[in-house]
């Protein structure tokens, strides 16, 4: 390696999370545990919370693709609660 790079390697237990969870809890209904907020933080942005970014980290994961309508209403909560839109 001629560039001056750091690699971190994290090692988390494996979380099964059913998608549905994940939006209510996006949504304002708490489904997820700590272990699995930080779960997908970590599968996702690592910004130190669950937010739209880990959900969609956990769709592509999944091979899953959020519909119009669901990224619709994500933003609308995000907007709601003066989080930036993505």
């Amino acid at each position: 390696m001629v560039h001056p790079y750091d690699v971190t390697a994290v090692y988390l237990p494996n979380q099964v999370i059913a998608t549905q969870d994940a939006v209510d809890e996006l949504l304002g209904t708490p489904k997820l545990s700590f272990a699995q907020r930080d779960f997908l933080d970590q599968l996702g942005n690592r910004n130190g919370g669950y937010d739209v970014g880990d959900y969609l980290a956990l769709l592509n994961r999944s091979g899953v693709t959020p519909s119009p309508e669901l990224l619709s209403r994500l933003n609308a909560a995000r907007a709601k609660s003066g989080a930036k839109p993505r």
